[in-house]
């Protein structure tokens, strides 16, 4: 789920705001090879299949020190959306239509001192 974890970090991340979300799935498909597009796909597929939610999170966590723990039905119709718009296929949601409930976590590396915030 390597891609999950890219596509978190470098385009849908902590500072991105909701109504970006279009705008960035385009950029990834610009950006990325059509090999990577296409692993990003399946991996949004497998999760979707098998309403694994909680998996997705937990790759989120790791990978971008953010949660959706409480907020499991708004991840799904990011990730929903998302895979919607990989695979052009038309869409029911807008990338404004849901808020993201975050819970930050500092990094121990880059901010040492800091204390966790929840």
């Amino acid at each position: 789920m390597e891609m999950l974890g890219y596509f978190f970090t470098c385009y849908f991340n902590y500072i991105a705001q909701d109504h970006e979300l279009d705008d960035l799935i385009e950029k990834f498909k610009e950006n990325v090879s059509p090999a990577h597009y296409l692993n990003f796909i399946r991996e949004l597929d497998q999760i979707i299949q098998a309403n694994n939610y909680t998996y997705a999170n937990k790759i989120i966590e790791e990978t971008q020190m953010l949660t959706y723990k409480n907020y499991l039905k708004e991840l799904e119709i990011i990730l929903n959306h998302i895979y919607n718009r990989l695979i052009e296929r038309p869409r029911k949601v807008k990338g404004v239509n849901f808020t993201r409930h975050l819970k930050y976590i500092l990094c121990p590396n880059c901010s040492p001192g800091e204390k966790k915030r929840y």
